[in-house]
């Protein structure tokens, strides 16, 4: 008989806006969601409870192999807020630097006139 190989997994607990959740309801689960559930250690199980938006990926393809709370997620303004002040100052330099995307004009259409 062949081995099964094991499976490794990440499970990924999202930031949430919790305000903004739907109850969640165990019975709704799916027959993959409810074998995969009932595998996590208590604590993940309680964040998805609480309205988490957790995601179980597949180490070795990087495949999603089922997910918790992911209809109308949305992270939480801190969140949104706070990779918006990463970026900014990367953009402010590109376009320091790249006066010409600016002008709404790209290289490429430029070389394309």
């Amino acid at each position: 008989m062949a081995k099964k190989k094991h499976q490794s997994t990440v499970v990924v607990v999202l930031n949430t806006d919790l305000e903004n959740t739907k109850p969640f309801d165990e019975d709704s689960l799916d027959e993959i969601q409810r074998q995969t559930f009932s595998q996590l250690n208590e604590d993940v199980r309680d964040k998805i409870r609480e309205g988490y938006a957790v995601v179980i990926n597949d180490i070795e393809s990087g495949e999603t192999l089922t997910a918790f709370n992911m209809e109308g997620y949305r992270p939480p303004q801190r969140a949104i807020d706070s990779l918006a002040r990463a970026l900014l100052p990367r953009i402010k330099e590109y376009y320091r630097t790249h006066p010409e995307a600016l002008s709404g004009n790209s290289e490429k259409e430029t070389e394309d006139k």
